[in-house]
């Protein structure tokens, strides 16, 4: 039997849909997304308000951390489901924290 903390989520069609449309917008506003990883998802069900899709940004460079996540949580406002966005420099993506390494190990990359 599979170690359930070493399996990758698998995410619908709409989730994955919703996931790349927040990430082309961000590439239209300029941000220098180097990669994008949907990660703790709609796990289970329906989409609603209560739930939320989390996206691991990779931006390189990364400069003002809390201007980026400013104009990142403006962009969430143009969608009717919750968007997480979670800004990472490379630097801090290739670093070992629990987070990260979760966001490694269960994330689905978005393909740009």
């Amino acid at each position: 039997m599979e170690n359930p903390q070493e399996t990758k989520e698998t995410y619908s069609d709409l989730e994955i849909d919703l996931a790349k449309t927040f990430v082309m917008r961000c590439i239209a506003k300029k941000f220098p997304v180097k990669k994008a990883v949907l990660f703790e998802s709609y796990r289970f069900g329906d989409l609603d308000q209560n739930k939320c899709i989390s996206i691991a940004l990779i931006l390189d460079p990364m400069t003002n951390p809390l201007k980026v996540m400013t104009e990142l949580v403006r962009l969430t406002w143009e969608f009717t489901v919750c968007i997480d966005p979670y800004p990472l420099s490379v630097s801090d993506f290739e670093s070992s924290t629990p987070t990260i390494d979760e966001i490694k190990r269960t994330g689905t990359e978005i393909l740009l």
